[in-house]
């Protein structure tokens, strides 16, 4: 049966090629998890990001390293204060419905952002820095930050710019294309939901002008169709390569393999407020009174008993490294003596009985099942680790567009969740730090972790514009949330995957979208 799947694939395969022979005008993407909404303000999520990153322009925008370079802001200047910036916006830009984009247009969409009603995870948490914004001209304005920060420019790749003609309007309208309007690369076409988002070239961009006519971002979650999507030539580029394939595609003439090490860290959070948790049961299957994941000694023992080298290399098909904290090695304020957990079951369950639980309890993990690749493996791999050390673990796993917002709303007590960011400062602030709601703080702290000294910490590296006084703090935070306090458990970072047909490239970024910017033809 392998060997017929193969013949014909590859069969398939030649034909499609022949049919396409020459420069295509058209692109299409496979991608492995689908967008939830089209509105660029809604619900801060990759899938969806990916699409509106085509469609909308920030006034920062982030090089395949992700440093910060301009975009709707050509240049900008700070004052000796450290706290005001100067933006100057680029002139002559016109957004998809041929109106002018001036400084209105930035104040307009700084305001929508917490207007926006019904955010799964809003993106007014990258208001948090700014005290407020002056218009000095139609292409000049003055960002006030609330105190020196390293992270303002951060925030701003993250805000997408939108016509204040349109009105408040909500997702609805931007869903069904009728306030799809951007300054960026490509124009919205269709939108078919859990099936394909179409764009077309804006041949009147500001920037580097779009190579592809046409782009159609394909939606195939399921992993066999997606590889089978490539091979019999119905897509050009697919993300999120099924590990299981990639060796196999990597020998293939007719495909091309492109890879990265990326920023996004996969882990758990685990719950550690002082209650009963939700997903935490006795052995007799009754709610256990206190919370076991409060206590550091449970949290370390949990992190003994998961072998990641197993998960990376059996699961992963050695596409991943282990992780030791939020980002890899190379990033400003890594902590060099932070290592990735070893495996260690008889230590575990040591630890498991010095916190008093020596014949464990009951506790159900949680993950997505098409998010990540092999999230749910992944997921249930852990709990067949937890079992082996006493802990009764069962598994329960949603699709994404269910799964975040029940671990948002903290009804999982272990919850395997990915988080990636531009910096070491960016992810301690929204993964960790303690959450704060107004300010903005621990946005994704969904295990309700808090230590005062790590605050103190990360409040003072958010206010310098240093790169050594700030990794110095970074790295004694790291020591306190991740390395004494197992605030959160490590398990790898991605290494992300591209496949392409002959005739395109992918040039991957360090983060893991794929975007038609980023893909060109094969010369």
């Amino acid at each position: 049966m392998k060997t017929f799947r193969k013949i014909f694939f590859s069969l398939a395969f030649a034909l499609s090629s022949i049919i396409n022979i020459g420069y295509a005008a058209d692109l299409v993407i496979g991608v492995g998890s689908e967008a939830t909404t089209m509105d660029p303000h809604f619900y801060n999520l990759g899938p969806n990001t990916e699409i509106t990153e085509s469609v909308f322009d920030r006034l920062v925008h982030h090089d395949a390293d992700i440093n910060a370079v301009p975009g709707l802001a050509e240049s900008w200047s700070i004052a000796e204060d450290g706290i005001t910036w100067t933006f100057n916006l680029r002139k002559g830009v016109t957004f998809h419905d041929g109106s002018s984009f001036t400084a209105k247009d930035v104040i307009f969409s700084f305001d929508r952002l917490p207007k926006v009603l019904n955010s799964p995870s809003s993106f007014e948490k990258f208001l948090r820095l700014i005290d407020n914004v002056t218009v000095l001209d139609d292409y000049t304005i003055r960002i006030t930050a609330k105190s020196r920060s390293p992270l303002l420019l951060n925030d701003l790749e993250q805000i997408a710019i939108v016509p204040a003609s349109l009105g408040l309007k909500q997702a609805e309208s931007y869903n069904d294309g009728s306030a799809m309007i951007g300054t960026g690369p490509y124009k919205f076409v269709d939108w078919k939901r859990g099936d394909s988002v179409i764009l077309a070239a804006n041949e009147d961009y500001w920037g580097e002008k779009p190579i592809w006519k046409k782009v159609t971002f394909k939606a195939l979650t399921n992993n066999t169709s997606r590889t089978s999507a490539l091979l019999a030539g119905d897509v050009d580029v697919i993300s999120f390569v099924p590990t299981v394939d990639i060796k196999r595609l990597k020998e293939d003439e007719r495909v091309s393999v492109q890879q990265r090490a990326g920023t996004r860290l996969l882990y758990y959070h685990l719950d550690q407020q002082s209650r009963p948790s939700p997903m935490v049961r006795g052995l007799d299957g009754k709610a256990l009174p206190e919370n076991p994941l409060a206590n550091v000694l449970v949290r370390k023992a949990l992190s003994k008993a998961i072998n990641r080298n197993v998960i990376v290399e059996r699961i992963m098909d050695g596409v991943g490294i282990k992780a030791s904290q939020l980002m890899a090695d190379s990033f400003l304020g890594t902590n060099p003596d932070l290592k990735p957990e070893p495996y260690d079951p008889e230590g575990a369950k040591a630890l498991l009985a010095e916190a008093g639980y020596p014949n464990g309890f009951g506790l159900t993990v949680h993950g997505p099942n098409n998010r990540y690749p092999n999230d749910a493996k992944i997921v249930q791999a852990t709990a067949q680790m937890l079992t082996r050390i006493g802990i009764d673990a069962k598994v329960e796993t949603f699709p994404k567009n269910v799964y975040f917002g029940k671990a948002s709303g903290l009804e999982f007590s272990m919850m395997l969740v990915g988080s990636s960011g531009n910096s070491v400062l960016e992810l301690q602030t929204y993964v960790l730090n303690t959450y704060n709601k107004a300010e903005g703080l621990g946005a994704v702290n969904r295990g309700r972790y808090t230590d005062a000294e790590h605050d103190r910490l990360l409040a003072e590296a958010r206010v310098s514009l240093e790169d050594e006084k700030r990794a110095a703090m970074l790295r004694k935070a790291s020591a306190i949330s991740i390395g004494r306090d197992q605030a959160i458990l490590p398990i790898l970072y991605f290494v992300n995957s591209w496949a392409s047909r002959k005739g395109f490239v992918m040039n991957p970024q360090a983060g893991d979208q794929t975007r038609p910017m980023d893909i060109t033809p094969d010369s």
